[in-house]
């Protein structure tokens, strides 16, 4: 029974360790992904539009004689007004872990959308999983019979919630 507890415990410390260094990555590349794009920070000339343009002839070579004639050029009445791409940052993802006696549970959440990173039952225990894009459900039994846990998760602020339910 203490070798279970130990391994119980192993499993908890490396979920928990993974999923911090997890966060810690996944925040970094938030960061990273979210500054502005590199053409919006380069300096750039001013670009001429309308009567500023230039209006400095260029040359012109004819293919059938191959002689060259000036044309002018003139800019355009309507000139097209410049955009800059818009990105939205996108949420930082928050994962959170639930553990008990049949096992634990990882769920993480974007925004209002919800992941499940992981369900691992503990021995003697069978793990089975209901999914939709707002929740999930985890339902742990140790069959014939035996105890059921239900582990449901969803996002609440941007962070997983767990609520746990037995047949106790």
């Amino acid at each position: 029974m203490r070798k279970l507890a130990l391994a119980g415990v192993y499993l908890v410390v490396v979920a928990s360790g993974s999923t911090a260094v997890w966060q810690v990555i996944s925040s970094a590349g938030t960061q990273i992904y979210a500054k502005t794009p590199v053409e919006a920070t380069m300096p750039s000339a001013p670009t001429p539009t309308g009567s500023d343009a230039p209006t400095k002839p260029s040359p012109s070579v004819s293919p059938e004689d191959g002689t060259t004639s000036t044309l002018s050029a003139k800019p355009s009445p309507h000139p097209k007004p410049t955009t800059k791409p818009t990105t939205k940052p996108k949420p930082i993802a928050q994962t959170r872990i639930w553990s008990g006696q049949p096992g634990t549970v990882v769920s993480q959440c974007s925004g209002s959308l919800i992941t499940l990173k992981g369900a691992n039952p503990n021995s003697g225990w069978h793990v089975e999983v209901e999914r939709s894009p707002r929740e999930f459900t985890v339902k742990f039994d140790q069959g014939d019979g035996g105890r059921e846990v239900e582990v449901t998760s969803k996002c609440s602020g941007g962070a997983p919630v767990f609520e746990v339910s037995n047949d106790d």
